[in-house]
């Protein structure tokens, strides 16, 4: 392997790590932010809605929402805990744990790997864009509230990490399958010059 591509190879696994660290690190961010009548209530990660989320109440308002056993107060309705949320942080830290092997296993063919990790970060990129900014995270389904208040969701700033790290993770991986090593030709050529001493006449 030429000294240019394993510069290459290095360079596209630090950005498939950095998008699958940016996707690892968002999954214990805020997705999703809860508020009601403009007062906000909290903020749910994907962590927090794999290990379950209570809306707790008192005299018929809101008052936060959390995950489960973190406060003393009596959830009013709550979403149970969803394992499948887990998967939003095994995409990324496939990521990693690829963008590791495109450092380490110089033998590994560029574009092959490349692909996958093309189709890795796509996947990180669509689960964020449809669980997190279209279903946000399941909470949109609360709607309104047992005791009649009206609870609106946006995004926070973790989906939109979650995200980028999608799109970059994504993105190294289209670079390395679309790398060319520099081709030396054969019998030694070099750019279609004959490559050997000028002979003169």
């Amino acid at each position: 392997m030429s000294a240019h591509a394993g510069s290459v190879r290095r360079l596209l696994s630090a950005g498939t790590t950095a998008g699958g660290l940016l996707g690892v690190v968002s999954f214990f961010l805020p997705w999703v932010m809860v508020s009601c009548d403009g007062a906000l209530l909290g903020s749910v990660s994907p962590y927090e809605r794999m290990t379950g989320v209570a809306l707790e109440s008192a005299e018929g308002a809101p008052v936060r929402v959390s995950g489960f056993g973190t406060n003393a107060g009596q959830p009013q309705e709550s979403l149970a805990p969803e394992p499948v949320y887990a998967s939003l942080a095994l995409g990324a830290a496939i990521a990693v744990a690829l963008g590791g092997l495109m450092r380490v296993a110089s033998t590994l063919p560029l574009r092959p790997v490349g692909l996958v990790v093309f189709a890795v970060g796509l996947a990180n990129l669509f689960a964020a864009v449809v669980v997190g900014l279209g279903r946000q995270l399941g909470l949109a389904a609360l709607g309104t509230g047992a005791s009649g208040f009206q609870l609106t969701t946006e995004p926070g700033f973790g989906v939109w990490l979650a995200i980028a790290g999608g799109a970059v993770t994504a993105l190294a991986g289209l670079a390395a399958a679309l790398f060319r090593l520099p081709d030396t030709g054969a019998a030694g050529h070099t750019g279609g010059h004959p490559v050997g001493p000028k002979v003169s006449d």
